[in-house]
């Protein structure tokens, strides 16, 4: 009997884990903002990039787990492998995310904020003042290849 038990942990765990991430993803507004921009298959080079950047939607906090890519006409955010459930890729266009605002909190963290959808969205680190400069620059977006 110990041995069945044993075998259903591993399923039992993965399917917790699915059904976190989606319930995450739709209470948080990740669901809300894939439904207004879709992310589609692009051959474009980002003009600036963040592996491992942070932020939040809504309540729910993706603490160094989100890459987001910045292109010509739009943001890219989308969740690393592990928490993709539910969370399919973003393509934010700039004409939303120039309402935004960037702020400097403590110990000089950088934070960019702006609201698609109803949806809060706050970035956080490198990839917030990459989003300032994009924006402040509208014809020249000449932007570093790589932002770590």
């Amino acid at each position: 009997m110990e041995n069945s038990a044993d075998l259903l942990i591993l399923p039992a765990f993965g399917l917790m884990w699915l059904a976190v991430s989606q319930l995450l993803a739709w209470l948080g507004g990740w669901q809300k903002l894939a439904a207004r921009y879709p992310g589609k298959p692009t051959e474009e080079k980002p003009l600036a990039s963040s592996w491992m950047a942070s932020g939040s939607l809504g309540w729910a906090n993706y603490n160094n787990c989100l890459s987001a890519r910045l292109y010509r006409d739009h943001l890219r955010l989308q969740t690393w492998f592990l928490f993709r459930f539910g969370h399919q890729p973003l393509d934010i266009p700039r004409s939303v995310l120039q309402a935004g605002e960037y702020k400097t909190g403590w110990f000089g963290f950088h934070y960019f904020k702006f609201a698609a959808q109803g949806v809060r969205v706050t970035l956080g680190g490198s990839i917030a003042s990459q989003l300032r400069d994009w924006i402040k620059d509208d014809d020249d977006v000449s932007l570093p290849r790589r932002v770590r």
